[in-house]
């Protein structure tokens, strides 16, 4: 109603009211009706300004949601936002779908109660603890285990950043994660085969460990790491050449590293002798350095490996002065030719007298040459002298005549005794052949043989009867004429 329309009615009235309490009545009821004319026109303006408000805010809220839905659903990552108070304002497609969860499931709800965390109230009260820290200005990055659809778990890289409006205040709580699941298995079966490789190592009885590029010590098993007296946070992680084995000698580490160097870079075996220090005391030790190469043909890490020879080096030494001992009393022999061999005939040791008898320097025939090639062509080729030695052994010993022949090419004749050479726990090591030039004597046995026989022919010729008698008082000769006077054969 205008307020012109008002006055018209107002004089209607009080051309009508003949009193002056209708006037009264009727004068206060045009004043209320003209205030409701004007708080009906203030009422308008103002719900057109609301309108207007309104409109600017569904904009906001239509431009909000298609960023939310047009941007963060096409993500891979999985996004969720929240208000400062924890409110689930949008999740992106990616984070529902591996939930098997629709919008309306996590709209409005805490994001600490959303199914993703549900399945431990531990890990419920960390995401909330995470969040106010978040909305305090801290930006949150951790490794979490979410659950999905069936309650599988996943791991995520997960990450809490909070986002400021104009005012400088947080406006929204961005959650983002990403899927690490296969790196994280990928790191958990290289965890296992660390784990499987240690408790292999850990049962060898040699020596054993793992180094990195730079010969840094990745794994040392218990054996190794027992021999230092050392725990191992003191080994693993420093560099192998500076470990308690080695640190005793400069020198010892020069060749240690030089050998780490030649097996990464040269890609190949190393292995030496060296000495190592273990505890008060040092041990001899073959150390090799493997390299292990991976599908690009690079060393990814060397495997190091020490395997104690110390009773191999006391039975070496224990060996050469036996060697010595033997050669000592083989050299000093006169007038026999002294050599050893193993079971296959390979001359081991040759005297003096073998230099001096057959012509052949030690140098020329030790680990060179066979006792064959000491014989005539017949008898090597026939194999009767390797023969020979190998029913040494299991006879106990031979003797007898033998042939051999000199590096002149000149043949003799020599009596040969072989017995089996054995070490002091009784291990058959090869032959010791004693052998003895018996030219001259064979030579003087056929002089006696012939003035033998010259005598009884003298003997027999004789018209006289002559008898021979031994020592034991035997008839020895009876030549023919004692047969005729005794009237007995010799035989008789």
């Amino acid at each position: 109603m205008h307020k012109s329309d008002g006055g018209k009615f107002m004089e209607k009235i009080l051309g009508i009211a003949g009193d002056e309490n209708e006037r009264k009545i009727t004068k206060r009821f045009l004043e209320i009706e003209s205030c409701r004319a004007f708080i009906a026109e203030e009422m308008a303006a103002t719900i057109d300004g609301n309108l207007r408000e309104q409109k600017q805010i569904r904009e906001v809220s239509l431009e909000r949601e298609k960023f939310f839905s047009g941007t963060l659903n096409d993500m891979l990552t999985f996004v969720a936002v929240m208000d400062p108070g924890g409110k689930v304002l949008f999740v992106n497609n990616t984070a529902l779908d591996i939930a098997g969860l629709k919008p309306e499931d996590v709209m409005g709800k805490m994001f600490w109660d959303i199914y993703w965390w549900a399945y431990s109230e531990d890990l419920q009260k960390t995401i909330k603890k995470n969040f106010l820290r978040c909305v305090a200005g801290e930006t949150i990055t951790r490794e979490l285990e979410p659950q999905k659809a069936g309650g599988k778990r996943i791991w995520i890289n997960f990450k809490l950043h909070p986002v400021s409006g104009n005012n400088g205040k947080g406006k929204y709580v961005v959650a983002e994660g990403q899927d690490i699941t296969s790196r994280k298995e990928a790191e958990q079966r290289i965890e296992e085969s660390k784990n499987e490789l240690q408790h292999y190592m850990d049962h060898l009885a040699n020596f054993s460990g793992r180094l990195d590029r730079n010969g840094r010590v990745v794994i040392a098993n218990r054996t190794a790491i027992k021999a230092t007296g050392l725990e191992p946070e003191q080994i693993i992680g420093h560099l192998f050449t500076d470990a308690f084995w080695f640190s005793y000698d400069p020198e010892v580490q020069h060749r240690l590293k030089t050998a780490i160097s030649k097996a990464i870079h040269g890609k190949k075996v190393v292995r030496y002798d060296t000495l190592v220090r273990v505890k008060n005391r040092f041990q001899h030790m073959q150390l090799s350095l493997t390299p292990l190469i991976n599908g690009q043909n690079q060393v990814e890490y060397l495997i190091a490996e020490g395997t104690d020879i110390s009773e191999l080096k006391r039975a070496e030494a224990e060996n050469i002065r036996t060697t010595n001992h033997l050669n000592a009393i083989i050299n000093s022999a006169t007038g026999f030719y002294i050599s050893t061999s193993d079971l296959d005939g390979k001359i081991t040791s040759w005297n003096k007298e073998a230099e001096l008898i057959m012509g052949y320097f030690g140098t020329e025939v030790v680990d060179k040459m066979n006792i064959s090639q000491m014989c005539p062509e017949k008898i090597a080729e026939s194999g009767q002298l390797k023969k020979l030695l190998k029913e040494v052994p299991e006879k106990g010993r031979y003797e007898g005549e033998f042939e051999f022949r000199k590096k002149s090419g000149d043949t003799f004749l020599a009596y040969l005794k072989a017995t089996p050479l054995k070490d002091e726990d009784e291990k058959l090591m090869g032959v010791l052949a004693i052998i003895q030039d018996i030219s001259d004597l064979k030579k003087a046995e056929e002089k006696v043989r012939l003035v033998q026989e010259e005598k009884i022919g003298l003997i027999e010729q004789t018209t006289e009867a002559i008898i021979s008698i031994g020592m034991d008082a035997r008839i020895e000769i009876a030549n023919p004429s004692a047969e005729k006077l005794f009237g007995r054969d010799q035989e008789k």
